[in-house]
């Protein structure tokens, strides 16, 4: 069965763009990580994108990730899985 989806793009948004985007700084044991997100509803079923940007990965690459629900985007909820 297929539920979240979670794509993987190596490029870096412009300061234009993360405008609107949360910034959040989170500090761990091997330093601070700095990552943006943005979270839009983008019909009447209430289907949540993840937009998760961050500069620097673990590869000191920037990183954008888009998840979300495919059964949510097609089916309009979550209980009806993809086969």
């Amino acid at each position: 069965m297929l539920d979240t989806v979670r794509l993987k793009y190596p490029i870096s948004p412009n300061p234009e763009q993360l405008k609107h985007w949360t910034h959040k700084i989170s500090i761990t044991e091997m330093g601070s990580r700095e990552s943006y997100l943005y979270n839009p509803i983008i019909n009447a079923d209430k289907v949540m994108l993840k937009y998760t940007y961050i500069p620097f990965d673990y590869t000191s690459h920037p990183l954008l990730t888009l998840e979300l629900s495919l059964p949510k985007l097609i089916y309009g909820n979550n209980y009806r899985m993809l086969l």
